[in-house]
């Protein structure tokens, strides 16, 4: 099925998209990255999981986490200190 580029297709629901914060500056960073979302008026419901590795919610929260990212299919994760170019090698 083609559509004319004069056709808009209009979802009622906002996106969900799944938000972990991760550790350190990460919490920071995704607090901007919502402000910056809620400034421009994008429609996003944010489903967020403060899966961490000081926490000790363990198990099932990561789990609740990794079934929210299949049930919307989007996510967004902040940055651990540790996440860097050179911890990949």
């Amino acid at each position: 099925m083609s559509l004319s580029p004069h056709v808009i297709i209009v979802n009622s629901q906002p996106p969900q998209v799944t938000l972990i914060p991760g550790d350190g500056i990460g919490a920071e960073i995704t607090d901007s990255v919502k402000e910056i979302f809620d400034y421009v008026n994008a429609p996003i419901e944010w489903d967020q999981y403060d899966v961490s590795g000081m926490s000790s919610a363990g198990e099932a929260l990561f789990k609740q986490a990794m079934d929210s990212l299949k049930r919307n299919r989007v996510g967004l994760k902040g940055v651990r200190p540790f996440d860097s170019p050179s911890d990949l090698f």
